[in-house]
């Protein structure tokens, strides 16, 4: 049931991002606890099942306390140990922060800046993302999840999607037209910023990852949008 509800948080992680607009729940806020190992939900058999259960941690913490940490400079509860699903789930977290940035467009009570959630991300890649995983194919989504939201804090694919449908006259039916950011953005002052060679950079390494991973492994949620927005 936790791993369940913690799926729709994943979800709806990945429509805020889609659609740039707000979560539709408060990710950092979270009340449930962090999953357990992948592995138990991977044993085919019951005592494959009873030994991975016998690796859980003995008590396993609320997500509201790991995000509390990772904005927490010198004290992280994020560590190796943590599933892949669990760093999924912290991923959507973040991404739901970035998106009430975007949509504000300004300071907010509650809402940690572009730089926070920088930090923050960095931080998750240090302690977790940069360290050899056993589960290659995994560590590599991951990372592409990863990449994603950093472009989207550098420029917002959404955003940049509707003014280069504008700018070309090229009718889109993806995105809504009420975003008056999309009104102020210069096409050519973008392109010779530091945001945007940012996401530059973000884009060329999804689409690095995402040649090294198994066509197999297409059907990922995130994927279609990290390769969509690296496209754009």
């Amino acid at each position: 049931q936790n791993r369940a509800v913690l799926g729709h948080y994943v979800l709806d992680g990945q429509i805020s991002q889609f659609s740039g607009y707000a979560a539709c729940a408060r990710h950092v806020t979270n009340p449930l606890l962090v999953p357990e190992s992948d592995g138990a939900f991977a044993a085919n058999s019951a005592d494959a099942w009873i030994i991975e259960m016998g690796k859980q941690r003995p008590r396993r913490r609320p997500l509201r306390e790991v995000f509390v940490s990772i904005f927490s400079p010198g004290h992280s509860l994020i560590d190796t140990a943590f599933s892949n699903f669990s760093v999924r789930v912290i991923l959507e977290g973040l991404q739901s922060l970035a998106s009430d940035v975007q949509e504000v467009a300004g300071p907010a009570v509650g809402t940690p800046s572009s730089p926070a959630i920088m930090r923050a991300l960095i931080h998750l890649h240090t302690v977790r993302l940069a360290r050899p995983d056993p589960c290659a194919v995994e560590s590599l989504e991951l990372l592409v999840r990863w990449h994603s939201i950093c472009l989207g804090i550098a420029t917002p694919t959404s955003m940049l999607c509707r003014k280069l449908c504008g700018f070309y006259g090229i009718q889109q039916q993806l995105y809504t037209e009420n975003n008056t950011q999309v009104k102020n953005l210069d096409l050519r002052a973008w392109a010779r910023s530091a945001g945007g060679l940012r996401a530059l950079l973000h884009a060329i390494a999804i689409h690095d990852i995402v040649e090294r991973l198994p066509l197999g492994r297409s059907h990922a949620i995130h994927l279609p949008a990290a390769i969509f927005s690296a496209a754009t």
